[in-house]
């Protein structure tokens, strides 16, 4: 028996970033929040990486206002969290994606059957293999259920 019924999706570290700095519009905020408690009621499962929790932490440690450790201890309680492995280094260095990061995270997505994945930099994940949602467009599919 699964966890969750509905889909899962990694959420890229950017989509987090842009809700605890309070980046873009307030439109964009109310959606990313919408993705949030989509996860938190289980009407999708919000997947993140062990690599996006050091990153997220040592990005946010530095900025005011944020209480880095208190953020990753909510997203760990409210997220899956996968490891990232050897394997998903290697497939990343081997991809034809640019960022690293990105890679690491499509990688660490594929291994874990996970086929979706939502972010603020589209473009960066076209050659991942995922299907790829902006944040608007996922909380569409969520209302589609």
């Amino acid at each position: 028996m699964t966890k969750y019924k509905a889909k899962r999706v990694v959420i890229d570290t950017n989509v987090i970033l842009d809700y605890l700095l309070g980046r873009g519009s307030k439109s964009h905020q109310e959606a990313i929040k919408q993705i949030y408690n989509s996860s938190i009621y289980g009407l999708c499962e919000g997947v993140i990486t062990a690599s996006t929790l050091t990153d997220l932490f040592y990005i946010l440690d530095g900025a005011a206002g944020v209480d880095a450790r208190r953020e990753v201890k909510k997203l760990i309680q409210v997220h899956t969290v996968l490891t990232v492995t050897e394997a998903d280094c290697l497939q990343a260095l081997d991809s034809t994606m640019i960022d690293f990061e990105d890679a690491v995270l499509a990688a660490c997505a594929k291994r874990n059957q996970i086929d979706s994945l939502v972010t603020t930099n589209t473009d960066d994940f076209e050659s991942s293999g995922l299907i790829v949602y902006t944040v608007a467009e996922f909380v569409q599919q969520l209302k589609r259920g």
